[in-house]
């Protein structure tokens, strides 16, 4: 073939590879320009301080607290609970997703300042819970941890940041610190919101609800307790490193420090879920780190209690999920008493 055959292909080739590099150009552009708009922005405003769970701590001065997710939500019938243990008193402060940072922000910012000391305070949780510090830290869950938290916490500040070991969670925190998309997102949804509703007038008035988003998020949002409901299937990606490491880089022992401190009594409860009902067994690494965990929790004071083998705790009691069914909650709350007498004593 003669070179003047090949001097179409080598131009294609250059054209080709000339819009490549003008299409990532272009992306680095907008991106850069996305970056530039977003830090110029102010921050969306925190949450305030909401000090009702505060207040009611200190007119109700419970005897037990718990703590937890919709594990605790879909379990306990505080009604029945009390009625069951009076004349003492419990109170929940459990909120549906929630996780460590918030259970921890709740002990330093409502149960400590209450100025009362509980007999017994319970902290629910799932399997590998207590050492993923991240867990249900953005979006509406960080909106949580700010109402519930009087001042900012050093210390929660310092266990959000993924460690160095952990380079892919890394370059995820930094980035998203570097593109702060809250800030974009909280101007830009108002016009966005506004400009489909002057589209849609367009076509003729509406007898919809006037924020259709509202609506069609209700259908999928469920009870309020249903964010973390479903069934969690066994952990495959548990830190096999020894626990103390595991746990030194969460906020567990941040947790265990402050209610030392303060002089709380504390037991953590490992429920039991759907998988351990059914039957399913559980897996050796999950047993070794359960094991693992006990002896940490235990060896610095607090009480810990595994309910993955309790019987009682049948199928048929279960609802959606990990969540134990609406209808069963107050037999649930009464049977838990009667197993677990030492908690309320």
């Amino acid at each position: 073939m003669t070179p003047q055959a090949n001097a179409p292909t080598e131009g294609s080739s250059r054209h080709a590879w000339h819009a490549l590099l003008f299409v990532v150009a272009s992306v680095l552009c907008s991106l850069a320009a996305l970056v530039f708009s977003c830090r110029r922005l102010p921050d969306p405003p925190a949450g305030s301080f909401d000090r009702r769970p505060l207040a009611r701590l200190r007119a109700q001065r419970p005897d037990y607290v718990f703590l937890g997710n919709s594990m605790v939500l879909s379990r306990f019938d505080e009604r029945a609970l009390n009625k069951r243990i009076a004349p003492s008193k419990a109170v929940s402060l459990a909120v549906g997703g929630s996780m460590t940072a918030l259970w921890y922000s709740q002990i330093l910012n409502y149960i400590v300042p209450s100025g009362y000391r509980p007999r017994r305070l319970l902290i629910f949780f799932r399997n590998e819970e207590l050492t993923r510090p991240r867990d249900q830290t953005t979006g509406k869950d960080l909106e949580n941890i700010q109402r519930a938290s009087a001042t900012d916490s050093p210390v929660l500040a310092a266990r959000l940041v993924p460690p160095w070991r952990n380079p892919r969670e890394r370059l995820h925190y930094l980035l998203w610190n570097a593109l702060p998309t809250a800030r974009l997102r909280r101007f830009s949804e108002p016009a966005v919101e506004s400009t489909i509703n002057r589209v849609s007038s367009v076509i003729g008035p509406t007898t919809e609800s006037k924020n259709p988003m509202n609506d069609i998020n209700a259908l999928f949002r469920g009870p309020h307790w249903a964010r973390d409901g479903g069934e969690r299937p066994d952990p495959t990606d548990l830190d096999l490193r020894p626990i103390e490491q595991v746990a030194s880089e969460s906020l567990l022992p941040d947790i265990l420090n402050l209610v030392t401190e303060s002089q709380i009594p504390t037991v953590f409860v490992r429920v039991r879920t759907r998988a351990r009902a059914r039957g399913v067994p559980e897996p050796k690494a999950l047993t070794e780190y359960v094991g693992g965990l006990r002896r940490y929790i235990e060896q610095r004071g607090a009480g810990f209690i595994d309910m993955s083998r309790e019987d009682w705790e049948s199928i048929e009691l279960y609802g959606n999920g990990d969540h134990i069914a609406d209808r069963y909650k107050a037999y649930y709350t009464r049977q838990f008493v009667a197993h677990e007498p030492d908690l309320f004593r």
